[in-house]
């Protein structure tokens, strides 16, 4: 008799994205041992996912990522983060099976884009991020310019949540609040590629296998966000920046919010987390590490698989 797994995470959808990795992976090494429901705020992520029943009673296992701790100084990927702590739970070994998040489509889905009334090319985009870890931000201006440049070629469309940080950027097609995750993914899969730091839209894109461009700089490890095919990320790690040059520096700000919210992790104060080179004659604050990656590595990036 199958053994019945309830597993459950109340993480960020991109965060999610990943965990798909793990319970395919589950399955993959031990087909038919087990039957997994999945209780997150996503079921979006889960849809017409083979690996997942609706299960009433059953182990219940809360999953996460702990492995992050230890990322900086690991050749640790985000998407062996739950397996690890899944194979901990089970008390089995676990390998990957995958390289991206294990999403699927029904046939409609695969035939016919979301919205209809975009262009048949386009790249999405996500120029904002969370008000938690503001160090992603790539400077507006940038993404200005890639608009720009490509102006009359391909239209780019912008995606995100106005409960985020988010501006529109001039000569984009304007989708934030506009989608909901399903329609997000499938956005995605219609797309010829996309743009973002790292946030949701990476971990989409690679679940759909098309190109990505995905601005790292300096805070994060790079075999943490950087496994995925298909995906081109631009850093700084390495660089002469004092503050990155040997590892990621993971800091969450760049300038205070002074809002109260503290990081979950270490329960530290986001705005105790701050960037050491904040670049602030931009129209956000920006990371120094962000700022010094420039639109025409983009563009490049871009025309390579344009």
């Amino acid at each position: 008799m199958k053994e019945k797994l309830i597993l459950r995470s109340p993480l960020p959808p991109g965060d999610i994205m990943t965990m798909t990795a793990a319970v395919k992976s589950l399955h993959d090494m031990y087909p038919g041992k087990y039957e997994t429901g999945v209780v997150t705020q996503h079921p979006d992520i889960w849809a017409n996912n083979p690996h997942v029943k609706k299960v009433e009673q059953g182990r219940i296992i809360d999953l996460a990522y702990p492995c992050i701790n230890t990322a900086g100084h690991t050749a640790t990927m985000f998407l062996q983060g739950y397996m690890y702590n899944l194979e901990k739970a089970l008390d089995i070994k676990l390998r990957l099976t995958t390289n991206r998040p294990d999403i699927y489509f029904t046939k409609e889905e695969l035939e016919r884009p979301p919205f209809p009334q975009l262009p048949r090319r386009y790249i999405v985009f996500n120029a904002g991020i969370k008000r938690d870890y503001t160090a992603k931000q790539w400077p507006l201006e940038h993404f200005q310019a890639v608009v720009k440049h490509f102006k009359d070629r391909i239209p780019f469309v912008q995606v995100g949540q106005s409960k985020d940080i988010h501006f529109p950027i001039e000569g984009a097609i304007n989708m934030i609040d506009k989608t909901d995750l399903r329609q997000l993914l499938r956005l995605c899969l219609h797309s010829v590629g996309g743009l973002c730091s790292i946030t949701f839209l990476q971990h989409a894109m690679a679940g759909v296998e098309k190109p990505c461009v995905v601005l790292l700089g300096g805070r994060e490890n790079i075999p943490w966000v950087t496994a995925y095919p298909y995906q081109t990320t631009l850093h700084r790690i390495g660089s002469s920046l004092p503050c990155c040059k040997k590892r990621a520096c993971w800091k969450s700000r760049v300038v205070p919010l002074y809002d109260g919210k503290r990081l979950p992790q270490a329960n530290m104060p986001l705005d105790k987390s701050l960037c050491e080179l904040p670049v602030t004659g931009t129209v956000m604050p920006v990371a120094k590490c962000m700022h010094d990656i420039k639109p025409i590595e983009v563009i490049q990036t871009i025309e390579s698989y344009l």
